[in-house]
Formats: structure tokens, C-alpha cells, sequence
């Protein structure tokens, strides 16, 4: 096995569903189980209740969207979607 580092246990952990355990335990505070510090998840806390505050931390958590502008001076649109796609990058085009 790899050595004991915490990349590795950060990397073992997200890769298997025990973190979806802990994320529903009631008993692990909600600041916790959200990854958010004690004083801001207080402060959602307070002017949305716990429950909308967990779900707001939930979606703040969630990877965002990246988007790519293309310089259709140096490059067209379909040539760098093309190129995206011949390097396997899951990729749409967005309407201008």
C-alpha cells in the first residue's frame, strides 16, 4: 500500500462513500458534516434555520461550472470545441 500521508487519506476518503455516512449523521455537528467553520454555518444558521443551512452549504460545496472564452481573433469557436473534444474534455457549447 501507498505510504500513510494525508493526501492519501484525503484521496481514500472522497474516493469511497464513507464521507456520505458522516455528511447525514446527526451526531457529527452540522458545521462539520458541510465543511464550513463553526461562525459562518452560526451565522447562515441564524437567518435561515438549519435546515436551508445545510442545504446552502451543500450547494456552496458543489463543484462550479467552468466556462472557457475563445479569442475568435486567434481561433474559432468550432476549432476549439473540436480540439476539446479530441482531448477527451466534457465540453458544450453555450449560445452567443
Amino acid at each position: 500500500p501507498p505510504p500513510t500521508t494525508w493526501t492519501n487519506r484525503i484521496r481514500t476518503y472522497f474516493t469511497s462513500d464513507r464521507w456520505r455516512g458522516h455528511a447525514h449523521n446527526s451526531r457529527v455537528p452540522p458545521h462539520v458534516r458541510t465543511s464550513f467553520p463553526e461562525p459562518l454555518f452560526k451565522r447562515f444558521e441564524a437567518s435561515l434555520g438549519t435546515k436551508r443551512a445545510l442545504s446552502v452549504c451543500n450547494i456552496l460545496n458543489e463543484k462550479p461550472m467552468t466556462f472557457l472564452r475563445v479569442n475568435v481573433n486567434e481561433v474559432s469557436r468550432d476549432k476549439a470545441f473540436k480540439f476539446l473534444v479530441s482531448k477527451e474534455v466534457e465540453v458544450e457549447k453555450s449560445v452567443n
